[in-house]
C-alpha cells in the first residue's frame, strides 16, 4: 500500500469547469482514493471551503465527489464557468453543495448531490418563460405596478433562494423563491439540464393591494388573501424546450395539494381559494 500527503498551493488554475485563485490544500493518496481537503481557493470575490475525493471504482470507472461552502461568489460568472454560456442570474451568492458524478464528460449524466443557495441583490435576465409569464399578466388597469422588461434589462429582486436536488442531470426544486419590489415568485418542478427542458410551475403574487376589481380577469387560477381580498397570485405552467418553453396559465384548483401548499408556505398565503370569478366579481355581501 503507498500513502502520501502532500501541502499543497497554487496561484492559479482550473478545478473541473471552475477557474480558481490561491487555492490551499492538503492532497491525500491512499487505498486508491485521491483527496483534497481541507481546500481553500478564491473565484474572483469568492471564497471556497471545500473538499474533493475521487475513487477508483471495481469496473475500473472513477467516482468524483465535490462538496463544500460558497461566499461572496458572483452568481453570474459562477454560471458562465459551469454552463459556457451568459449567466442569466446576477447577484451575490452564497451557498452549500454536495455533487458527484463520472469525471469528465459524463459528469452530467450521472451526477447526484444536491445544493442550497441565496442571492442577493440580482437581475433575472432575459428567462424566455418569464417574459411570457409577464405578457399573460396583462393586468395593469387593476393593479397598481409596473411589470419589469424582461427582454431588455431583466427583473431585478432583492433575494433568491433555494433547495435543489440533481439526479442524473435532473434538477428540481420545491421551494425556489425569488423576492422583488414588483411582485414575489415561486418555481416547483424539474429542469433537464442535458436535453434543457423544463417542466415547472410558477405561483406569482404581486405585492400591490387591490382596492376593487373593476373587471373580469383574464386569466384563470387567482388566489385571493387576507380579509380585504386584497392579494392576488396567479399560476403557470411551463414545459418544453428551456429556450422557447410554452406558458400556459391553470387555476388553482389544476394545481396538486402538494404543490399547493408549497406556495401558500413559500408565498405566505394563509387565504381561501377562489375559483369562481363571477364569486369575486359579483360578491363582498358576504
Amino acid at each position: 500500500k503507498v500513502a502520501v500527503l502532500i501541502d499543497a498551493r497554487v496561484r492559479e488554475g482550473i478545478l473541473g469547469p471552475l477557474h480558481f485563485q490561491n487555492a490551499e490544500g492538503k492532497i491525500g493518496f491512499a487505498d486508491g482514493k485521491l483527496t483534497i481537503f481541507p481546500l481553500h481557493f478564491d473565484a474572483g470575490a469568492g471564497r471556497c471551503t471545500g473538499q474533493v475525493e475521487v475513487d477508483r471504482l471495481p469496473d475500473g470507472s472513477s467516482l468524483l465527489k465535490i462538496s463544500g461552502h460558497l461566499e461572496n461568489f458572483d452568481a453570474a460568472a459562477l454560471q458562465h464557468e459551469l454552463f459556457k454560456r451568459r449567466g442569466l442570474i446576477t447577484g451575490t451568492l452564497k451557498g452549500d453543495f454536495y455533487l458527484e458524478g463520472e469525471p469528465g464528460s459524463k459528469f452530467l449524466k450521472s451526477s447526484l448531490g444536491g445544493f442550497s443557495l441565496q442571492i442577493k441583490d440580482g437581475v433575472l435576465r432575459k428567462f424566455p418563460f418569464l417574459s411570457k409569464v409577464f405578457s399573460l399578466l396583462n393586468v395593469s388597469q387593476i393593479l397598481t405596478f409596473n411589470l419589469p422588461d424582461m427582454s431588455q434589462e431583466g427583473m431585478p429582486f432583492n433575494r433568491l433562494k433555494g433547495n435543489f436536488n440533481l439526479s442524473k442531470g435532473i434538477l428540481s426544486t420545491d421551494d425556489l423563491f425569488v423576492d422583488s419590489n414588483a411582485m414575489n415568485l415561486s418555481l416547483v418542478g424539474d429542469a433537464d439540464l442535458a436535453e434543457q427542458k423544463l417542466d415547472l410551475v410558477l405561483g406569482v403574487k404581486p405585492l400591490r393591494t387591490v382596492d376593487k376589481i373593476v373587471t373580469r380577469i383574464p386569466i384563470a387560477g387567482w388566489l385571493l388573501t387576507g380579509e380585504e381580498k386584497a392579494l392576488i397570485t396567479a399560476h403557470f405552467a411551463i414545459k418544453g424546450k428551456s429556450d422557447d418553453p410554452e406558458v400556459t396559465p391553470i387555476p388553482i384548483t389544476s394545481v396538486s395539494e402538494k404543490v399547493r401548499g408549497i406556495f401558500k408556505r413559500v408565498l405566505g398565503l394563509p387565504g381561501k381559494v377562489v375559483t369562481d370569478v363571477e364569486e369575486l366579481l359579483q360578491g363582498g355581501k358576504k
